[in-house]
């Protein structure tokens, strides 16, 4: 990800490749580059060896499925020895106004690549309408870590029904962090403990969906999303520009 200060020539002798393959493998028709621009640093293109799969591929080049697919005009999941893939770069993404001195929750290589699941239809009784997914979730697997991304002090804590074990934190300008379905919290953790950027606060889990206890009822993973408190009833807020924010940084 580009960083201020960064030109095409730094960036070629960091990786020892050269500025021209830097703007043949991202398709760039200037020596032009901007702050949050993800750029190839390497031969884009992956050849499928015995035993890959676009899971594996993508996981392999911090890719998704649906990424490789469209770059690549496939129309099912079927791969052949040999074939070749473009792996397109990571979106860029734009700095945000606040929190861009952020971190990710997971540390890297402990959790799935994932996509933007904010406003998705969810539900998990039969019968039940549908509601609006407020946040992403990230697959990780039970007990990895979880890490606060910004100091706060904890406003919620304890059991949510669809949360499951769950926390919110606030930060200083009312926005609030919220981490649910964790298997455990960390050493304290309570109600009007103050949190800083980088604490470990809990594990990952697959907690919720139940009365206290339920837990099982999908696969583990963090959800995470982020509520502006300065207005009632909470407003929501789509975390996805801020987790790849964190997550590149």
């Amino acid at each position: 990800m580009v960083k201020p200060g960064d030109t095409l020539w730094k960036i070629s002798l960091a990786y020892g490749v050269t500025v021209n393959q830097l703007k043949q493998w991202n398709s760039l028709p200037s020596d032009m580059i901007y702050v949050g621009q993800h750029l190839a640093t390497s031969d884009p293109y992956y050849t499928v060896k015995a035993g890959d799969s676009l899971y594996s591929i993508a996981n392999k080049t911090e890719s998704t499925i649906q990424g490789i697919k469209q770059a690549n005009n496939l129309t099912s999941n079927a791969l052949t020895l040999g074939q070749r893939l473009y792996i397109p770069p990571q979106p860029s993404v734009a700095q945000p106004n606040m929190f861009s001195e952020g971190i990710f929750p997971l540390i890297d290589k402990t959790y799935d690549a994932f996509t933007n699941t904010y406003g998705d239809a969810r539900s998990y009784a039969a019968g039940e309408t549908s509601r609006v997914h407020e946040g992403n979730d990230i697959m990780a697997k039970s007990w990895v870590p979880i890490f606060s991304v910004e100091d706060g002090v904890v406003v919620r804590y304890g059991w949510s029904e669809l949360g499951g074990w769950r926390l919110t934190v606030k930060a200083s300008n009312g926005i609030a962090f919220y981490y649910a379905h964790m298997s455990g919290y960390a050493n304290g953790i309570k109600n009007g403990a103050t949190v800083k950027k980088g604490q470990l606060i809990g594990y990952v889990g697959s907690t919720g969906y139940g009365p206290q206890g339920t837990s099982g009822k999908f696969l583990p993973h963090l959800h995470f999303t982020m509520y502006d408190t300065n207005v009632n009833p909470w407003k929501s807020m789509d975390p996805y520009l801020y987790l790849k924010w964190w997550e590149n940084r």
